[in-house]
């Protein structure tokens, strides 16, 4: 770190491969940030080897987010057949439009 900046700002790691598929520059980079947090965090735990690979729309229908927490099965579910006919106006002024 630069003594001129604080501990919290950013930093990036420039790598510069030439004619790399983008499965070997997710190994690489994956290989490098294990080893990196086993080196220096020795007590934490990573969670999954290989780290799992998710695509972008299985993401985004499961968990309703690019970036979910996968410490926690937090997944989405369509509750509208559920609750439809509810008299709680809280639900019943959403489950008229069914997702």
């Amino acid at each position: 770190a630069r003594a001129d900046r604080s501990p919290g700002e950013f930093y990036q790691l420039d790598m510069e491969m030439s004619f790399m598929a983008q499965d070997e520059i997710l190994r690489f980079t994956e290989t490098m940030l294990t080893a990196l947090v086993q080196t220096l965090f020795p007590k934490k735990k990573i969670s999954a080897e290989p780290w799992p690979r998710l695509p972008h729309a299985d993401v985004m229908k499961r968990y309703g987010s690019d970036k979910p927490d996968l410490r926690y099965d937090l997944f989405i579910h369509n509750v509208s057949a559920i609750v439809r006919g509810s008299k709680f106006y809280v639900i019943s002024r959403t489950s008229k439009t069914d997702a």
